[in-house]
């Protein structure tokens, strides 16, 4: 853009009172070489802002300097489409602030001129960036069902897609699970697990190339253009999309911080991932001496809408445990599970699956809130129920207890993980004949698995 510049100066608000109109002027044209300087009563007054925009139209002017009040005041008044406009503030720092007419104050004011003008002509108009050309490569990572989903939803639109899964085998939680919640009408049996037809859905589209074993060590670039470093077992490998989903999927609660009910202390209280491996190994056993358990506890909500643990019900704790009761009575027709819930909620079609729980004289529900867990003389376990249909406390007595423990997503940086690496990155700066410094800030993309994002768009995301 070639510039053209234009210079007005305001008499009004004391402005002509205090300093010389004529030596500003004299700044503007014979100093700075300004072609068009010129000065009104009152410059946001309709024939000021008239006597500005006929210079926009008539001369050509596109960087306006305008020397009157404070850039705060007439906004709108003094916004010229198309224009660069550099405000020079002569009434409230001079005019309102200093003596009038001094040599001092005349002096500061030529200045405020000399730095407004160098401003403006230092300042060019934003020109946005045109992409060449948009990369339509999408780029997943991720490789579990939302993962999977993603990228079978874009190539099946014709789109190429880059799949990055961190893990020997694609699936994620899913692919180790015994079974899966019912997917078709009547909605009231178990199924057998799907998510193997998924993973063969991937591997075989041509449209979909995964990276298995593998990491996200950089993205750069801007969106529709990333440039992306992904670590594989071979070394690196550079690739280019134009678009990334972050299916980074999610970790179950830690139990240990729920001793009170048991974990920890006794073999025997395991956690709903754990009951998935023993159903998907063969008989229910316990973990203690590999008998066969014949009554089976579920906690909910094992740490779940709990301000000290999990704030929220992570939603699929519930059906797990049903789906885990629905394993004990499958396995053994003649083993009880006692699911010990403070509500159930199956939202959808899942109700009909519920129901049938329900109806299943081997499955016990009951509303309550468990305020322990301990063994018995002969090796049983005594789950303490605060029975709210009763009004009244209960034990239950079982071979094994199952805590429903709640999901948290890999995409929450906890602030412990963040003190762990600080001291880590301490031990190692000392290692170096350094010095730890306490008041140092952990950039979150130092830690392993954070995905680094050259470009930001919002907050750090583990990979």
């Amino acid at each position: 853009m070639e510039k053209k510049y234009g210079v007005y100066i305001c008499k009004g608000c004391d402005i002509a009172e205090t300093v010389k109109i004529e030596g500003l002027e004299e700044v503007a044209t014979k100093e700075k070489q300004i072609p068009i300087c010129k000065s009104h009563n009152a410059l946001c007054s309709p024939e000021g802002l008239d006597l500005i925009k006929g210079d926009i139209s008539g001369e050509g002017v596109n960087i306006v300097v305008v020397a009157a009040c404070s850039p705060r005041a007439k906004h709108r008044e003094f916004k010229f489409d198309g224009c660069i406009v550099e405000r020079i503030n002569l009434r409230e720092f001079v005019a309102w602030s200093q003596e009038p007419n001094t040599e001092d104050t005349q002096a500061l004011a030529d200045d405020y001129m000399r730095i407004g003008i160098i401003k403006a002509q230092n300042t060019d108009l934003p020109e946005p960036f045109f992409l060449e050309e948009l990369d339509k490569t999408v780029l997943v990572i991720g490789g579990g069902v939302s993962g999977m989903s993603s990228a079978l939803g874009a190539a099946e639109a014709g789109y190429n897609v880059l799949l990055v899964e961190k893990q020997a085998e694609l699936g994620g939680w899913a692919a180790r699970m015994h079974k899966q919640l019912p997917q078709s009408y009547p909605f009231e049996a178990i199924e057998e697990n799907s998510v193997q037809s998924t993973i063969d859905k991937v591997t075989s589209n041509s449209n979909i190339k995964v990276y298995m074993s593998s990491e996200i060590e950089k993205i750069a670039g801007v969106p529709g253009m990333y440039d992306v470093s992904i670590k594989t077992n071979g070394g690196s490998e550079q690739a280019k999309a134009g678009a990334v989903v972050m299916a980074a999927g999610w970790r179950p609660y830690d139990a240990n911080k729920l001793p009170h009910l048991g974990y920890g202390a006794n073999p025997n209280v395991i956690t709903n991932v754990q009951m998935e491996e023993i159903a998907k190994s063969g008989k229910i056993t316990r973990p203690s001496d590999g008998k066969e358990a014949k009554r089976v506890a579920f906690i909910q909500c094992a740490g779940s809408r709990d301000p000290e643990h999990l704030p929220y019900c992570s939603s699929y704790c519930c059906l797990t445990s049903l789906k885990q009761a629905a394993y004990v009575r499958e396995k053994n027709p003649d083993a009880m599970a006692y699911i010990l819930y403070k509500d159930v909620r199956t939202p959808g079609q899942y109700e009909l699956f519920y129901k049938s729980m329900q109806d299943d004289p081997g499955v016990m529900l009951t509303k309550g809130v468990v305020t322990g867990v301990s063994e018995g003389p002969d090796g049983d376990l005594n789950v303490e129920v605060s029975d709210t249909f009763l009004g009244e406390k209960i034990i239950i007595e079982a071979d094994m207890v199952v805590l429903a423990t709640g999901m948290v997503p890999n995409s929450r940086i906890d602030a412990e993980d963040l003190a762990k690496w600080k001291v880590k990155f301490d031990e190692i700066a000392v290692a170096k004949g350094g010095k730890p410094d306490p008041n140092a800030p952990l950039e979150p993309h130092k830690i392993p698995n954070i995905l680094n994002l050259e470009y930001k768009q919002g907050p750090e995301l583990p990979v």
